[in-house]
């Protein structure tokens, strides 16, 4: 078996099970935490106070990568369902949220290992 096929059915596996998976998403219109408070914490945390450069260019970079993400149907099939789950538990810490970029990358490989 091709190993980003492993991956992808590995990683499916570990999503839960599908009544966890059926749920909907918190991306889309859902309320909660203003995402752009998310994106600067987060920031902050890796960058420190003093280096607002970079702060900036984090911020920049999360946001880009959450467009790219939100564009991303999780409603669309019980397996986008499970790889936004999925994606989502692995890049979202409780100090520091959710990491846009490394979210939107996960999507990405998850939805090619799919289809290979």
């Amino acid at each position: 078996m091709h190993y980003a096929k492993l991956l992808c059915t590995a990683a499916l596996l570990m999503a839960g099970t599908m009544a966890q998976a059926q749920s909907t998403p918190h991306h889309h219109g859902a309320a909660g935490p203003d995402p752009a408070q998310g994106i600067q914490r987060l920031c902050a945390s890796e960058w420190p106070s003093s280096n607002t450069a970079l702060q900036s260019h984090c911020i920049d970079k999360q946001t880009e990568a959450r467009a790219k993400a939100l564009q991303f149907e999780p409603t669309a099939s019980q397996a986008k369902t499970r790889i936004w789950a999925r994606c989502e538990r692995d890049w979202t810490s409780k100090q520091s949220g959710l990491d846009w970029v490394m979210m939107a990358r996960c999507l990405d490989f998850q939805v090619q290992a799919y289809k290979e």
